[in-house]
């Protein structure tokens, strides 16, 4: 039995305590892998939903590090080309969240990171699952 999942659940828990109680301001990426008409999204262990890949931007990085470290961390993945998109602000589970959004066409994968992803796959843009996070409904409303 892999533990990492429900440790990854619990600690997700008490971080949106930890949130609820100091509102903190969070800087996060997200990447658009994009082959064709189909990107790839997750699902991560700790939230539901499908989800561009992503993470946090760590102390000294600039949003362009950060999008590959965790790419590489989560997916085994190596960008070969990063086009800046868009970013934005927001204010869901009590934090102001600030996220840089990269697309990528040129890149390999590796192996995911079952800790953290439950699950990887490519969709079509014109058959996207109906469970997507709002932030991936929106950015990829803007590629079709």
């Amino acid at each position: 039995m892999n533990i990492y999942p429900l440790l990854y659940k619990a600690a997700y828990k008490m971080l949106t305590v930890y949130w609820y109680i100091f509102r903190p301001k969070t800087y996060g990426v997200t990447a658009v892998l994009q082959q064709g008409n189909k990107v790839l999204l997750v699902r991560n262990t700790y939230v539901p939903n499908w989800h561009l890949p992503g993470g946090g931007i760590k102390k000294g990085e600039t949003p362009k590090m950060a999008l590959k470290r965790e790419l590489l961390e989560e997916l085994g993945a190596e960008l070969k080309n990063v086009k800046y998109l868009e970013e934005f602000t927001w204010n869901g589970e009590y934090k102001r969240d600030h996220v840089t959004i990269f697309l990528s066409t040129n890149f390999t994968l590796g192996d995911i990171c079952t800790k953290e992803i439950a699950e990887a796959k490519f969709f079509d843009l014109a058959e996207l699952p109906g469970n997507i996070g709002n932030l991936t409904k929106k950015t990829l409303k803007k590629l079709k």
